[in-house]
């Protein structure tokens, strides 16, 4: 069974493969908050495998949405550097044997890494074709993807994993770190949280304000190894804080842990202090350490503002009890403080240092009348003014849960001023989220809390417009049916004509069903555009750019009215009238009693009139006019029978 989470990770250990036994691709999955990233590692690093990626959700079948391999040499050339151009594509500039060898030994070592280098570099991830990305995705679904690995069409290794996109996922954090120091380093264990996870050491030294890196590239730890971190650059009497992060599979850094101090070992005449702890306010200093159990012992405390040099006995007299209160200090001061043992023998090497800093703890007050104006992807804040002359600035927090403790820090440096704009994508308009403000002086106290803001972007997104699937054009109306578009929050659709240059919404009401008849006025001809918009409920209406073109054309024969047939001296006069304003012309067509069929006699003609001047006396003829309108609609009169008599 597959954990359900928003960074998933599957193992698979390479063995023999074939189509017939394909193998378990070890694979990773993260949800980003709007995207999917899935990474794998190919059973051999430089083959030019096919992967397809089939993806699943809710009751929708397993469907092909991607397929990748590596990247041709040229664009390698151009994208990738030298080393990783070896990697992907390793013998495309190899000139003899004695160059293939040196570059086979390389591929044969980047094979034997490859998890740690499809790891720690996303760019040869996706030169090697084994990094995609879905960005499709819907929030609160549970997606399945598999993937496999085809060798020239053969499947030879393949994973299923689930992906759930219920909140963004972040890197772990190192819960534990311990010291294992000598005389000549300081090392570092930890406690490990992923296999596919790295991580990174950052140090600084006692009086320092940030920590820096403490080695180049995220470190690949190896659970039976003696230490995970050695720094062999600190020196004898100097005190270090180490801190550790997580890189997760896919680059992103995690939090710091918490920090743990080291010092280095020494040879000592006697036993030494290990755990020297403060307690600090602003009139005294309380220092505490283990006890020694040993008859005769005693303690000097020492301290000095510099932690190298310059350290100065405190106590007129060896102590007697493992604790020392120093209350002759100034503020704002930073002090290093250590402890040795005493006896017959002598005195004990200094313990591990402790810094103190004596400052002001008073906070700044709250920041009053937090409030917010809200614009398409922008919260715009303010507050009023905190008046404190040690005043550093203002720090604004942020969550999606009002209950989580870990709030993020918008800005890393103090806001000066008494207003901020936060500035987000104006996709991020569906979830609530919770602002918060805190006043921090100079020495970094920082006040409670503001208000909690419950805040909501406005949606200004509209749904993907409609395609019209079926139209029907009947002699007096139109039927329009289209895709039903699925958005969390549709309202409606709209149906719209092109009228010259001016669109005309056509439903006087929102439409629910995707249908819509349309009684086309009389009269109307010509080709016209019509357009479908799907309408949120915030009444953002989608694009106008797609349509349909129907011709609307006149379905309807002109009307004869009043025919009369009149003798004329030897001749036939016929005439009719027609109401139609696009009456086109007419043509008469006779029969004579012998033969059935009706022959045209006046080929076609305009006007209303027309006179038949063949006729044989004592015979009979039917006639049949056939008139027409400009789009080719003829309408045939009634058969009128003539006995022709001279």
């Amino acid at each position: 069974m597959v954990r359900i989470l928003s960074t998933v990770l599957i193992l698979g250990i390479y063995s023999f493969a074939s189509s017939a036994n394909p193998l378990i691709l070890p694979i990773i999955a993260k949800y980003d908050g709007q995207k999917v990233h899935l990474k794998w590692v190919p059973p051999k690093i430089n083959n030019n495998y096919e992967y397809r990626i089939y993806r699943s959700y809710d009751k929708n079948k397993n469907k092909l949405i991607r397929k990748q391999t590596k990247i041709s040499y040229a664009q390698a050339k151009m994208e990738l550097s030298k080393e990783l151009l070896e990697i992907v594509h390793p013998y495309e500039n190899t000139k003899n044997f004695f160059e293939q060898s040196v570059v086979a030994s390389k591929v044969q070592a980047a094979q034997k890494m490859r998890q740690g280098l499809i790891l720690r570099k996303n760019d040869l991830a996706k030169a090697l074709g084994v990094y995609f990305v879905d960005d499709s995705v819907r929030m609160k679904k549970i997606y399945t993807y598999t993937v496999e690995v085809y060798d020239k069409d053969s499947k030879i290794a393949f994973n299923t994993l689930r992906v759930s996109t219920q909140k963004a996922s972040i890197p772990n954090t190192v819960t534990s770190v311990w010291m294992i120091n000598d005389e000549h380093s300081m090392g570092l264990k930890w406690v490990l949280t992923s296999p596919f996870d790295s991580y990174k050491v950052y140090k600084k030294s006692i009086n320092a304000v940030q920590y820096t890196k403490a080695h180049e590239n995220p470190l690949r730890v190896s659970k039976g190894a003696k230490l995970y971190f050695k720094d062999k650059s600190i020196k004898p009497k100097q005190m270090m804080h180490y801190v550790v992060t997580v890189v997760d599979g896919f680059g992103e850094e995690g939090s710091y842990s918490l920090p743990v101090t080291g010092y280095l070992k020494s040879k000592i005449k006697m036993q030494k202090i290990l755990n020297l702890h403060s307690s600090v306010n602003n009139k005294r200093v309380k220092l505490m350490w283990n006890k020694i159990e040993q008859k005769n012992i005693q303690y000097n405390i020492y301290r000095s503002v510099d932690p190298t040099a310059g350290f100065k006995k405190l106590n007129p007299k060896p102590l007697t009890k493992n604790m020392y209160v120093d209350k002759n200090f100034s503020l704002n001061r930073n002090y290093y403080y250590h402890v040795t043992t005493i006896s017959s023998e002598g005195e004990s090497e200094p313990s591990v240092q402790r810094m103190v800093t004596i400052n002001d703890a008073t906070p700044p007050k709250t920041p009053m009348n937090f409030s917010a104006k809200l614009l398409a992807g922008k919260v715009m804040m303010s507050w009023t003014e905190v008046k404190d002359n040690s005043l550093l600035g203002y720090r604004i927090y942020r969550t999606m849960d009002e209950n989580n403790a870990q709030w993020e820090m918008v800005e890393k440096k103090p806001i000066a001023k008494t207003n901020y704009t936060h500035v987000l994508p104006k996709t991020l308009s569906r979830h609530f989220y919770y602002y918060k403000v805190t006043a921090v002086d100079t020495k970094f106290n920082e006040s409670k809390a503001s208000k909690i803001l419950k805040i909501k972007l406005p949606d200004v997104t509209a749904p993907k417009q409609p395609v019209i699937g079926t139209k029907k054009v009947y002699k007096d109306k139109i039927s329009l049916q289209w895709n039903n578009i699925i958005v969390h929050d549709l309202s409606h659709y709209n149906v719209y004509t092109q009228v010259e240059k001016k669109v005309v919404r056509l439903n006087k009401k929102p439409l629910i069903m995707t249908r819509f008849e349309y009684a086309v006025p009389k009269g109307l001809m010509g080709k016209r555009k019509y357009f479908i918009t799907a309408v949120d409920k915030d009444g953002n209406e989608s694009q106008k750019d797609k349509h349909v073109l129907i011709n609307h054309v006149d379905l309807i024969a002109p009307m004869i009215d009043n025919v009369n047939y009149k003798r004329i001296k030897n001749s036939l006069e016929i005439s009719f009238d027609v109401k139609d304003k696009d009456y086109n012309g007419f043509e008469i067509f006779r029969s004579s009693g012998k033969n059935p069929k009706y022959f045209n006699i006046s080929t076609f003609q305009r006007g209303t009139q027309y006179t038949d001047k063949g006729l044989a006396k004592n015979k009979k003829y039917w006639y049949q006019i056939r008139v027409y309108d400009k789009v080719g609609n003829v309408r045939i009169s009634d058969t009128k029978e003539i006995l022709w008599q001279k």
